[in-house]
């Protein structure tokens, strides 16, 4: 097995390059975090192909940006494309509609600060949910490839923020009702001129649910959701477990520039 792992801001990646069969990827995908019990997700990339330089494809199926950065990365250690100056990488992943432009500055042999340029495509919606005798409305953003709820403390479901195992049962109860290939929970909280955000993320078609320590899709979904609720251009640093991501776009419709990084930890 050829595999690498990456550190996106904390949301630890595991990458293989072996062509695997999309049936068989999810059992791939969890022999791996198996052996690697701090991998959150796994990805499977090809390069070259389809004119594009990556396709990456989710072992659920479901739309990744830190994946995605790190797969750019990956491709420019294999192709040897050394460079202070930076370098565009052409990137087809799962549960987007459209190739996405992934823009990295090499910083040292293993890191690279990275940029992904995501056109807008999602739907915002304030959708009713309910859960153990709770009913409020939420905003929910539809990327195609995951759909993110956005938690804020004015919610009734803010709790589950310090109620886990809660949380886990209503994400699951929630994408059921949506039949979403993906979806996650953004407890978003506003302190001064910066967002703390906690993200959980639950992918049936691979059968994991974690508190990852960023959201890329989450930061675009937050991004996307102030800029339709404001009609103005909007620019946001989010606190996450495992650090900034910073993204802005410069209006509703417009595409969404998330900003981050991605170190490689080890090859497999």
């Amino acid at each position: 097995m050829r595999y690498s792992i990456w550190d996106p801001t904390g949301n630890i990646t595991a990458l293989v390059e072996n062509d695997i069969e999309k049936t068989e990827q999810p059992s791939v995908a969890a022999a791996l975090m198996e052996r690697h019990p701090q991998v959150e997700q796994v990805g499977f990339v090809r390069f070259n192909k389809d004119d594009l330089q990556v396709c990456l494809q989710m072992a659920g199926g479901e739309f990744c940006g830190n994946a995605a950065m790190s797969a750019a990365a990956l491709y420019l250690l294999r192709t040897d494309h050394s460079s202070e100056a930076p370098q565009n990488v052409r990137i087809g992943v799962s549960g987007a509609l459209t190739p996405l432009e992934a823009i990295l500055v090499e910083i040292d042999a293993k890191t690279y600060s990275a940029s992904l340029q995501t056109p807008w495509s999602a739907s915002v919606d304030h959708i009713q949910f309910s859960f153990q005798e709770r009913g409020g409305t939420l905003p929910v953003v539809d990327l195609g490839g995951i759909i993110q709820v956005i938690i804020q403390p004015d919610s009734v479901f803010w709790d589950m923020l310090n109620r886990r195992s809660e949380a886990e049962r209503a994400i699951a109860q929630w994408c059921s009702e949506l039949s979403a290939p993906g979806l996650g929970f953004m407890f978003l909280d506003q302190r001064d001129d910066l967002f703390e955000m906690t993200p959980l993320v639950y992918v049936p078609g691979a059968g994991t649910v974690f508190w990852e320590n960023s959201c890329a899709s989450g930061s675009t979904a937050v991004c996307m959701y102030f800029a339709s609720e404001t009609g103005t251009d909007v620019k946001l640093v989010l606190r996450q477990p495992g650090g900034l991501m910073r993204v802005r776009c410069d209006g509703p419709g417009e595409d969404i520039i998330l900003q981050g990084s991605t170190r490689l930890v080890q090859f497999g």
